[in-house]
């Protein structure tokens, strides 16, 4: 895991119209440290940048808790990529993501979402 002092170098590096992958990915193994900026990535206008926030949130799992309301909103993001990314992130939060159920059944009747529900259902 990295350092949780590294969250202030890569999370700015998420903002603006290029995404830098590698950021998304190493905050993703900072961990906990990195959910609030990864919270504040959700909410930009470049869906690129919201999916790798949902990269990076399923990558940290259960500790990822805390932005489930904000993943929840991602379910319903224009871009079919965010929310599938936002669904599997849910799923590898796992029961803390208890709440967001309702939703994710709800996103199953989207197909575009439906082809990952197998994958999600399998997560420990």
């Amino acid at each position: 895991m990295l350092p949780s002092a590294s969250v202030s170098v890569l999370s700015p590096t998420l903002e603006g119209l290029r995404v830098n992958e590698a950021a998304a990915q190493a905050l993703g193994r900072i961990g906990a440290a990195a959910v609030e900026p990864l919270t504040v990535a959700l909410r930009d206008p470049d869906s690129e940048v919201r999916l790798q926030a949902t990269i990076a949130l399923a990558r940290i799992g259960p500790d990822a808790a805390p932005a489930v309301p904000l993943l929840v909103q991602a379910l319903r993001d224009d871009s079919t990529e965010v929310r599938i990314g936002a669904a599997r992130a849910l799923g590898q939060i796992g029961p803390g993501a208890s709440a967001a159920v309702p939703n994710l059944i709800e996103a199953l009747r989207d197909y575009s979402v439906a082809g990952i529900a197998e994958p999600i259902a399998a997560t420990p």
